[in-house]
């Protein structure tokens, strides 16, 4: 993980995990102001993981905006029913298409 890290521009990341009975459900990565990486273990999808993490990271941090990958609809819709709109299309250094959202209203 280490090394996705430092190849992807991403070592300077704070995380979030969410755990349920000692076993890793998923993880938030956040840099600043902004959402980096989201992941939830697919055996949890749909039980609300996602929301607690987001919720979470909300309320304790001056969260503002969220980057995912302009290709993932699943994400820019879940992160639009949390409350991000989108603002910005771009390219990073490592070649992703990305979308910015802002935070427009707290879940």
């Amino acid at each position: 993980m280490k090394d996705y890290l430092k190849n992807n521009g991403l070592e300077k990341l704070q995380f979030l995990f969410y755990y349920k009975n000692n076993n890793l459900v998923g993880f938030l990565g956040f840099y600043k102001d902004i959402i980096k990486m989201l992941f939830i273990d697919p055996q949890y999808f749909r039980q609300k993981y996602g929301e607690k993490l987001i919720k979470k990271v909300l309320n304790d941090f001056n969260i503002q905006k969220v980057e995912v990958n302009k290709e993932n609809l699943n994400a820019i819709k879940f992160y639009k029913k949390m409350g991000f709109e989108g603002f910005n299309e771009y390219i990073d250094d490592f070649g992703y298409k990305l979308i910015k959202l802002k935070l427009k209203n707290k879940p």
